[in-house]
């Protein structure tokens, strides 16, 4: 078996799948055969095969940046109505006759950091006034009308999205339900009832409940307007041989309509729970089998369980 080297990443499910096809570590600057992009150490290349990030597309990752594009694009209606200062909510407000239902995500904010859900304007203002934010330096978020309820708690679906090489993007069709910590009913104000954490709790599959399928559908549309957004924004392709791997996070509501509440660059693959596991594990093994078999065995590039979407600007 050829041995290859390759530089890891911080998950441990990476680590086992590479080990799996006989792979060894390499050390930084050890000349390697073939090295996988690693987002902290910045890109690797090496002679044999060239993986590297796409850096043109971390956009998505900052909550202003994001909505910014969807509204420039007008592509607002992807996302639950989104304001980058505290009037414009309060404009939302009086002209809907709508009541305080929000989040408040600070621009650099991950994994629920940075993140306050509020349902009253006192508690609202003083938390502004004790963060001492600056404007576009956060978003007001609505909260999602009615949302879909199962098992008493709200949810989000976390769908893998991959963006490779001339803008090729594949959407993975197993997604996960990751379930909120805490029941909930209307005019709760715990945050653990309002959104969810990458934790070991409750975690299942958009399939077991979405049997006709017609949410994935709906959410891969969403998928594909927003990175026709990004790429209407963008000048220059990605190289060939780039790559970047997203978390795009949903909530629906009871009519089964999903809403892109968040995306993630860089979505940690262990804070996912056991349950979801498997599922990451198989999703890393399609993935490695779609970018890297190709360049390293001379194969036919195979998707497994990625569906490929087309980007209608193309």
């Amino acid at each position: 078996m050829q041995i290859c080297t390759y530089h890891i990443n911080r998950s441990s499910i990476l680590a086992a799948e590479l080990e799996r096809r006989g792979w060894k570590e390499a050390r930084s600057g050890e000349c390697a055969d073939f090295a996988m992009w690693y987002p902290y150490d910045g890109n690797i290349q090496t002679a044999r095969c060239e993986l590297l990030a796409s850096a043109s597309v971390n956009m998505l990752d900052d909550k202003l940046s994001m909505h910014t594009l969807f509204a420039r694009n007008k592509c607002e209606s992807i996302s639950p109505p989104t304001f980058f200062s505290l009037p414009d909510y309060l404009d939302y407000l009086k002209r809907t006759h709508s009541k305080v239902d929000c989040f408040l995500k600070l621009a650099t904010g991950s994994a629920n950091l940075g993140l306050y859900y509020f349902n009253a304007m006192s508690e609202l203002l003083s938390t502004l006034k004790q963060l001492s934010v600056e404007k576009r330096n956060y978003v007001l978020q609505a909260a999602v009308d009615e949302p879909w309820i199962v098992l008493k708690r709200k949810f989000k679906v976390r769908v893998y999205v991959l963006l490779y090489s001339n803008w090729r993007a594949f959407v993975y069709k197993d997604c996960l339900t990751v379930f909120n910590e805490v029941s909930y009913e209307p005019g709760i104000k715990s945050l653990r009832a309002h959104a969810s954490e990458n934790t070991d709790g409750l975690t299942g599959r958009l399939s077991e409940i979405d049997g006709d399928g017609n949410v994935f559908e709906a959410i891969s549309t969403a998928i594909m307007q927003s990175l026709n957004c990004l790429y209407r924004s963008h000048s220059a392709i990605p190289m060939d041989g780039s790559y970047q791997l997203f978390g795009f996070d949903f909530v629906c509501n009871s009519n089964r309509r999903p809403f892109l509440v968040d995306v993630n660059s860089f979505p940690n693959l262990e804070r996912t729970g056991p349950q979801a596991r498997p599922l990451i594990e198989a999703m890393m093994r399609d993935m490695f089998t779609l970018l890297i078999d190709p360049k390293i065995h001379n194969k036919r590039s195979v998707a497994g369980r990625f569906r490929e979407i087309q980007i209608a600007n193309l």
